[in-house]
């Protein structure tokens, strides 16, 4: 009964976050030419001078970020200097 309790609330995180990933991932041939063009003029409609542009990009870039999980990478000072080994 132990078991059941800690499983089946795990399962049911686990489904919500796969389902909501493949609403946002578009991989392969996601869509059909026709389709692709339909989603390409919608996306274009969506910005008409630089400035709208730049804060879709920067929209975009944020999701990267956040996809990445980049707040969670340590932060760095100074210079950078990693070592690379067992290089071929």
């Amino acid at each position: 009964m132990k078991l059941l309790t800690f499983v089946l609330p795990l399962l049911l995180c686990l489904s919500f976050s796969i389902s909501a990933q493949n609403d946002l991932l578009c991989v392969g041939r996601y869509w059909t030419e026709d389709e692709a063009n339909v989603m390409m003029k919608q996306f274009a409609a969506e910005w008409d001078d630089l400035e709208s542009w730049h804060q879709r990009a920067d929209l975009i870039k944020k999701g990267i970020k956040e996809g990445m999980q980049w707040n969670k990478m340590p932060k760095i000072n100074g210079n950078f200097h990693p070592i690379i080994h067992s290089t071929r």
